[in-house]
């Protein structure tokens, strides 16, 4: 008689486990429920109730389709026959608990409410603190709203050329105001001269001196230095040479991709081409690298041709077997 006992008890407790497990579904199952409250009564069958109607473990009243999980049937139907028939899993009244202690109940008390159905908290203590407070009461303070818009630094975009938002930064308003009255009225960050100067020394405007031309406006440079060094250079100069590029363009490695099977573009590799030049005109012309015939044989022995003996194949390309 004992045994009985004890594997009842365990078997209430993994029900009281997978009950908490299933708390944080709740709330969303109610929600989904109402919204339909609204909706003509043949467009109100719940995916839990067709579900329900056809599967054969009907306990969880939201169940969820897992077939990654395994479990010992002679077990579950032991536990089954235990239980009352409208027994469901989470019950009915914790539902109804943890729907009152829902926070968003108390979205009201926010000037900008944000739905949180994962949060629960005790609506006792919440009730009696929202009670307590005034009818138009919200969080953020209107005042201190107002307050933080006065030291919000996008009232001072006007001190400069190029203004960003920058919302989430405050000032000292009395500061800035002193500062600002202070100014001129055409006052602006940076200063106009400024730009022009800086405007001139960019190194943008040395592009033409490269062949393949990039723009770095972040960079500047000595336009004095550099306007003396352009001068001095011929009208068709470019970086990189014409001729070295000529040079290196022959000795890429990508000409010789004909001698791969599978050729794989590599153009920051550079070779002998003189050396190779002389490799390549010393072999077949076939000639390719890997030999196919040596790929024939070593795909008969793959060992992905055998995974039909398999009920859950992997492709392992890098095994081989003894066909």
């Amino acid at each position: 008689m004992a045994r009985p006992i004890t594997f009842i008890k365990r078997s209430f407790s993994r029900y009281f486990s997978i009950s908490l497990r299933y708390c944080k579904r709740i709330w969303e199952q109610v929600r989904r429920e109402k919204h339909l409250e609204h909706l003509p009564e043949e467009s109100k069958i719940l995916p839990s109730k067709v579900i329900n109607e056809t599967s054969s473990i009907t306990m969880p009243s939201n169940p969820l389709l897992d077939s990654q999980i395994l479990v010992d049937n002679q077990m579950w139907d032991s536990i089954k026959d235990l239980l009352p028939k409208d027994y469901i899993l989470p019950n009915p009244l914790t539902a109804k608990v943890l729907q009152s202690m829902s926070s968003d109940f108390y979205n009201s008390l926010f000037s900008d409410p944000i739905s949180t159905p994962e949060i629960f908290v005790d609506n006792e203590a919440w009730d009696s603190i929202k009670s307590a407070l005034p009818e138009d009461y919200s969080l953020p303070n209107s005042l201190r709203t107002k307050l933080l818009e006065s030291l919000n630094k996008d009232f001072y975009r006007s001190l400069f050329s190029t203004p960003i938002s920058t919302p989430e930064i405050f000032v000292d308003n009395g500061v800035w105001d002193s500062i600002k009255s202070a100014l001129p009225e055409d006052y602006a960050l940076p200063n106009p001269l400024t730009v022009k100067v800086l405007w001139s020394m960019s190194s943008d405007f040395y592009n033409s001196l490269f062949s393949t031309p990039i723009s770095t406006p972040e960079i500047f440079v000595d336009n004095g230095v550099w306007d003396s060094i352009k001068s001095a250079l011929p009208e068709d100069y470019a970086l990189p040479n014409p001729l070295t590029v000529k040079v290196l363009q022959s000795m890429s490695s990508d000409f010789y991709n004909s001698l791969f099977s599978t050729p794989i573009s590599t153009p920051e590799i550079f070779v002998d081409n003189e050396a190779w030049d002389s490799i390549k005109s010393a072999l077949p012309e076939d000639y390719a690298l890997p030999n196919p015939l040596t790929v024939k044989v070593l795909r008969s022995m793959s060992g992905d041709i055998y995974n039909s003996l398999f009920s859950m194949p992997l492709c392992t390309t890098q095994l081989f077997a003894n066909n």
